[in-house]
């Protein structure tokens, strides 16, 4: 089959595997089984948790289960190497707003979760963009109620540095999602769709901001936040 890519060239889509509609949520944690191939984590209807192994060819192994009850959680993200000990970790914002990490053994589990925050429900986005300001740790955006958009540098030993406003009118975007390196720059960036459907790019300038943003089109096929 093809699709549309972000440019509207079309490009050949390979489907890997049904049934993802009955998914609630997908997180790309990069290495998470320390076997050196990305890897997915996806939670069913049910609040299971199950890890997609990347195969290294585009492809997925079979999954397994790595987690039960994660309906309780609003957001949970691919957090890089948040802590620092050289093994992939997640965060997850709990119902209470309660922002926990769950620390990866780099064998495809986690150490005991730790307690990194409260009050996070204020947010109606997390995204987590990697090493967004350029200082060699994973960092976390979020948008507030108001729109703002607010960078939390990591300290790479799971904690962050005092916040910084980085944007506003952010509230006008229905979907934001971390990119990594979009455009090949060595920096990374974020999407957001608007209202009207149109996708932009904002290109990382790799200090905690953003070069002038490009229109990619309309209709780009992203899901809503």
């Amino acid at each position: 089959m093809e699709a549309g890519n972000l440019t509207g060239t079309p490009v050949s889509v390979r489907i890997l595997s049904p049934g993802w509609p009955n998914m609630t949520a997908t997180v790309f944690p990069g290495d998470f089984n320390g076997d050196a191939k990305a890897d997915l984590l996806a939670r069913d209807a049910t609040g299971a948790l199950w890890l997609y192994p990347g195969n290294g060819n585009s492809g997925l192994q079979p999954r397994i289960k790595v987690g039960i009850g994660w309906n309780i959680m609003t957001s949970i993200l691919g957090a890089g190497d948040f802590n620092g000990d050289g093994a992939a970790d997640v965060l997850a914002r709990d119902t209470t707003g309660a922002l926990w990490l769950y620390p990866g053994t780099g064998k495809g589990g986690w150490l005991p979760r730790t307690k990194v925050g409260i009050g996070w429900n204020t947010m109606t986005v997390l995204i987590a963009p990697r090493d967004f300001n350029g200082d060699g740790h994973p960092d976390l955006l979020a948008r507030d109620a108001a729109g703002a958009l607010w960078l939390y540098p990591g300290t790479g030993k799971g904690g962050w540095l005092p916040r910084t406003k980085v944007g506003i009118g952010w509230n006008s975007m229905a979907a934001i999602f971390g990119a990594g390196d979009f455009n090949g720059d060595g920096t990374m960036d974020t999407f957001a769709r608007d209202t009207t459907g149109t996708l932009w790019l904002y290109p990382g300038n790799g200090k905690g901001g953003w070069r002038p943003r490009t229109s990619l089109g309309k209709d780009n096929v992203l899901p809503s936040m």
